[in-house]
């Protein structure tokens, strides 16, 4: 008796820990793509980002928070962060492009010319990254100061 009881709460907790779950990550009100990219036109190393406003209001500002990865010569030698903020109204349901350059960001010694690093990939790749705070046109903030919602 006291076995079925056991697996009854535990199956209980399992359920309540998943759907709990599903509702934590489906409440991020945007969705976001992002690349390290270099201009050769202009020998420039940036990321292009893609914002989707998922949430019904009109975002005004927003900053990202970028954690790039260093495989300069093969290694995972550091990890950089790279922070921006963003002032641009995007309505709901609609996506916006930006790019970010990043060569004050980056290692001195990464040569924009040469990315023949680590087979033809950039030196430089994103780790992972997440929007630490959204303004929005009522007033309001959505905050994730912590990054739980981090794009891997």
């Amino acid at each position: 008796m006291r076995n079925r009881q056991t697996a009854a709460v535990l199956i209980a907790l399992c359920i309540m820990c998943c759907s709990c779950a599903s509702n934590f990550f489906s409440r991020a009100p945007y969705s976001m793509q992002g690349a390290v990219s270099l201009e050769s036109d202009i020998s420039c190393a940036g990321i292009t980002l893609a914002l989707y406003n998922a949430s019904g209001k009109t975002i005004e500002q927003f900053s990202v928070v970028i954690f790039l990865c260093d495989y300069v010569e093969d290694d995972r030698n550091s990890s950089n962060c790279v922070t921006a903020v963003f002032e641009r109204n995007i309505a709901a349901g609609e996506t916006a492009e930006f790019w970010l350059p990043i060569d004050d960001c980056i290692a001195d010694e990464f040569d924009t010319n040469d990315y023949s690093t680590r087979d033809g990939e950039h030196p430089y790749q994103i780790d992972f990254m997440y929007i630490d705070r959204i303004e929005y046109d009522d007033g309001s903030v959505w905050e994730d100061e912590f990054g739980m919602y981090a794009l891997l």
